[in-house]
């Protein structure tokens, strides 16, 4: 049970929640991705920044989802795709300091749980696809930061990365719409897939 909040008006007889960009409501305890619609989904990605905004141009983390896509075995696309939709909800929070944020580790995997249940993904994610997105930091701090922080070198280098960043920092439109169609063409394309077979 979440404590007594400070704003009542972020809450009704469901608990508290998160006003998505088209009205509908979030429930933080209930995780009720089902209620919003997948564009809010895009919209709220691609207009949250990576880094905390520390980079030299706005970098979303929907573009970096793609990425991530684009990286990832083909099989595990719509995975990829898929794998920061939490963050529509919940705050891309750096790394160091989500250990200082009790209960946030176990809140977000319990929701990126309910997100792959709701959408058919595979949980926990793919091995593959968990590789990517931890090391693709590589690239990305080195192509987005002013001056490349010392921590990079403790990731890997990514084949193909260098290749996923040329035109990067696509802007929140282009970025929202690029990453809601296609999580619409994987779906679709599992869908037809399993209707086949």
């Amino acid at each position: 049970m979440i404590p007594d909040m400070k704003c009542p008006e972020q809450r009704d007889a469901r608990g508290a929640f998160v006003t998505t960009y088209s009205g509908a409501k979030f429930f933080i305890e209930e995780g009720n991705v089902e209620d919003v619609p997948l564009w809010d989904i895009a919209h709220a990605l691609a207009m949250n920044c990576r880094f905390n905004g520390h980079l030299k141009y706005f970098y979303s983390v929907a573009e970096h989802s793609i990425h991530v896509a684009n990286l990832s075995p083909p099989e595990y696309r719509l995975e990829a795709l898929m794998h920061d939709v939490s963050e529509a909800f919940l705050p891309d929070v750096p790394r160091p300091f989500k250990r200082f944020i009790s209960g946030f580790d176990g809140y977000e995997e319990s929701l990126h749980e309910k997100i792959s249940e709701h959408y058919n993904l595979v949980y926990p994610l793919p091995p593959a696809v968990a590789y990517i997105d931890k090391h693709i930091v590589r690239a990305e701090a080195e192509r987005l930061y002013k001056s490349p922080p010392s921590w990079v070198e403790f990731y890997d280098e990514i084949p193909g990365a260098d290749d996923e960043f040329e035109g990067a920092g696509w802007g929140f439109g282009l970025a929202a719409l690029r990453w809601y169609n296609a999580v619409v063409e994987e779906q679709t394309t599992r869908r037809e897939g399993l209707e086949q077979g």
